[in-house]
């Protein structure tokens, strides 16, 4: 069910013989009604009083210590008696009056409550306890009644729902009338809660299956005992009930036991030693430090607790169990070890009063009848009911399995992100945002470049009249300029015989005298699956290799599990083999893990995915990959000495280069790239990007993503888990969850900019995070 349910509040207050009933919720709506008080509803409780005192005051002694049987004194009730009425006499049936009069007033504040000019109240209560049942939710109707004895009337029997089923999802407590503190504050989180129980003035009374049931929670909390004892004075109880109380480790629920009288005046007292009280306005300071380090719940054992319930409410206590009538020593026992059975089960404080309440209207209805009408709780608006947090793994497991809203968000965003466009379009926004990072002021310097990219542009082309193909002869031209570097790659498929092909081959044979290897470019026809290579008579083993010039878009990385070996990959090898001129080619080429394909890469392509596939990393600032030359520029001036560039690549730059069409060679740009040429770029030529995974290649980095479906299921744990001890306060969660997020989003950050090289995504987890930790919880 929600955490925090819909709350209703309903004011009830007399004058004179009149009744005004305000039912307030959500963001200020209001009802008012005015009901004539019935002249018989109080004059009945009073009798039911009676009726009730008299039966407990009759039970034999033997029903608590296996004694003979005698009257019972009035020290096993927790609580002074003052008699309202005549006397009795000891030939009543006291149990008969008693369920006599319990029914008629029952009957009576039924009648009340669902008369025709509280209708508007009842059916909008009712219509949310409707809506909370679809949601599987609570609505909470908090009363506040006025003046006191108005507040001692059962309300909690009140029958509203029970017609139409919905009685589950409705649940009543109570407020005080008068509340001066503000809205407790939110209680700190500990590992295991801490509860303190305070055993007051035992003369009549017998605590010892008390202290057993509560000193059973020591499983599952820290449980501490204090009280009189013989030989202490009433000074020295105050004294350690005091200090206790202003722990610094603090308390997050007090239990007392013993006896309790009303005094206006004074909020309320509690006896805690034999003829020894602490009044309530004594406990103010105290109890204002303990509710500081945590304090949330109370629960009064003892009797006439509506002073004790609407001072310690107004001292800031935000929820607190009192008896609002005199209590037998029996029924106090046999409540709170039901009560304290349910907190052991992490119910709520409210679910545990309802547990006890239950357990002595069916299990004990003939031995202590009327006793379930007597507790109540009172609490503050708006707050979080205490309970024992469960602690175990399978709690844990339970608390962090999505609900159904949870799952259905989590589920549309995973199937979005199961599509590989969508994958596409995030995996391009995070290398952008990586882009941003490397563009901040306090990143290292770069070294120079190690490639050099050797263009022919459509100008040059223009004046050879001729595209496709290549003219041999003006790529003769650049290949003698660039004779004695290193490393030269060609990124033309020269398949197509042409009359200057001798020519080129003599400039290749040339280049390679010099001290120069070159790595001709191949590719895979697209209906054949044929391999095309450059002519037999431009390739020589000993100065020459095939290189694949493949491009598989700004998502894809060439992996290394065909034949021949990728272009960009044949220059660094050789570029790391040659250190210095002439360079021949390595029998075996130095591979990388990363530049392979895992077995869950290609797992994952049976499903459609590309997961842990690497990218192309376009965060990096081109000037940091290559330089540029134009093919015109390198032919009219001096070309740079072999030492400047290592490794040369001539590559088109014109709009029709292409092997089977067209415009086969320019992609559009992806995000980071263009942000590096300030959006002017659009394009990005196929030598280009053989310069980025050149780049990487020599670096041994391919950035591997993980996967964005991964990390929203991770995500999605990490929000329930964060769910569980994010602060109540909304302003305070929204703070610490923008912490959370922009330390992982620079976590992330670092994480792809360092050696490991991995793009964690930060858009979509942090998505669910937020979704999930900040699910609306209430609707008030």
């Amino acid at each position: 069910m929600r955490d925090f349910p819909l709350l209703f509040q309903l004011t009830v207050q007399q004058v004179d013989a009149t009744c005004t009933f305000q039912l307030t919720w959500g963001g200020g709506q209001r009802l008012h009604a005015q009901q004539p008080m019935p002249p018989d509803l109080m004059r009945l409780y009073w009798d039911w009083q009676r009726a009730y005192l008299n039966f407990y005051r009759s039970l034999p002694k033997s029903d608590l210590q296996n004694e003979p049987e005698q009257p019972l004194p009035d020290d096993a009730l927790r609580g002074r008696l003052i008699t309202k009425g005549a006397g009795t006499s000891t030939a009543t049936d006291w149990q008969a009056d008693l369920a006599d009069l319990q029914q008629r007033l029952q009957l009576e504040l039924h009648r009340w409550l669902h008369s025709p000019a509280l209708y508007t109240i009842r059916q909008e209560v009712l219509k949310a306890a409707h809506t909370a049942e679809k949601q599987n939710a609570i609505v909470d109707l908090l009363i506040t009644c006025h003046p006191l004895d108005l507040a001692r009337l059962p309300w909690e029997t009140w029958e509203l729902g029970a017609d139409s089923g919905i009685a589950a999802h409705l649940r009543l407590a109570r407020a005080p009338f008068t509340i001066q503190s503000a809205m407790p504050a939110i209680a700190p989180k500990r590992r295991r809660p801490r509860i303190l129980m305070i055993l007051g003035d035992d003369r009549g009374l017998n605590f010892q299956r008390e202290k057993e049931a509560i000193a059973a929670l020591r499983t599952l909390a820290e449980v501490v005992f204090i009280g009189w004892e013989p030989g202490k004075s009433v000074t020295q109880v105050k004294e350690v009930i005091q200090t206790a109380l202003m722990d610094s480790k603090g308390w997050d629920a007090l239990f007392f036991a013993g006896h309790s009288n009303e005094k206006t005046s004074m909020g309320g007292e509690l006896g805690i030693a034999p003829h020894g009280y602490l009044r309530i306005a004594e406990m103010k300071a105290p109890l204002a430090i303990a509710k500081q380090h945590g304090l949330q719940f109370a629960l009064f054992n003892s009797c006439n607790g509506l002073n004790l319930a609407e001072s310690l409410i107004d001292l800031g206590l935000s929820q607190v169990v009192i008896m609002r009538e005199p209590i037998h020593n029996s029924v106090a026992e046999a409540f709170i070890v039901r009560f304290a059975q349910a907190l052991a089960q992490h119910k709520d404080v409210q679910e545990c009063l309802q547990d006890a309440c239950h357990a002595l209207k069916i299990q004990k209805a003939l031995t202590y009848p009327a006793a379930d009408l007597v507790p109540s709780l009172f609490r503050y608006p708006h707050t979080q009911l205490f309970r024992i947090p469960p602690t175990g793994w399978r709690e844990w497991l339970a608390a962090l399995t999505p609900n159904r809203w949870e799952a259905i968000a989590l589920l549309i965003l995973l199937i979005l992100t199961w599509q590989l466009p969508v994958q596409k379009w995030l995996i391009e926004r995070r290398v952008l945002l990586q882009a941003f990072y490397q563009d901040l002021p306090w990143q290292p310097t770069p070294p120079d470049p190690p490639t050099l990219l050797l263009q022919i542009d459509e100008a040059a082309l223009r004046d050879q009249k001729r595209f496709r193909p290549i003219p041999r002869d003006y790529l003769a031209q650049l290949v003698d300029q660039a004779a004695g570097t290193p490393v030269i790659g060609i990124d033309y498929l020269l398949d197509l015989r042409d009359d200057d092909d001798p020519l080129l081959a003599q400039s290749f044979a040339a280049a390679a005298q010099q001290g120069s290897f070159l790595v001709l470019g191949a590719s895979r026809e697209q209906n054949t699956r044929q391999w095309r290579y450059a002519q037999d008579s431009l390739r020589h083993p000993d100065w020459s290799i095939s290189g694949s010039m493949t491009t598989r878009g700004t998502l894809y990385a060439e992996l290394l599990s065909q034949e021949p070996w990728p272009l960009s990959y044949l220059l660094a090898a050789l570029h790391h083999h040659c250190d210095a001129p002439p360079c021949t080619l390595p029998t075996d080429l130095p591979q990388s893990p990363r530049f392979r394909a895992s077995w869950l890469t290609r797992f994952s392509y049976g499903l459609g995915q590309m997961w842990l596939h690497p990218i192309i990393d376009y965060s990096l600032p081109p000037d940091q990959v290559y330089d540029t030359l134009s093919s015109q520029r390198a032919l009219d001036t001096v070309f740079p000495s072999p030492g400047a560039a290592q490794i040369l690549m001539i590559v088109p730059n014109y709009a029709a280069a292409g092997i089977e069409r067209e415009n086969e060679d320019n992609f559009l740009a992806p995000a980071a790239y263009r942000y590096w040429h300030r959006g002017e770029q659009r394009i990005l030529t196929g030598g280009e990007y053989h310069a980025y995974l050149l780049y990487q290649y020599l670096n041994h980095r391919m950035v591997i993503p993980i996967p964005d479906v991964w990390m929203m299921i991770l995500a999605a744990v990490v929000g329930k888990g964060v769910r569980l001890i994010l602060p109540t306060d909304r302003r305070s969660a929204l703070l610490h969850l923008s912490g959370g997020t922009f330390l992982y989003s620079f976590a992330s950050l670092a994480l792809y900019a360092s050696s490991a090289a991995i793009a964690l995504p930060i858009l979509t987890p942090s998505l669910v995070v937020w979704l999930i930790a900040l699910r609306p919880t209430s609707r008030t």
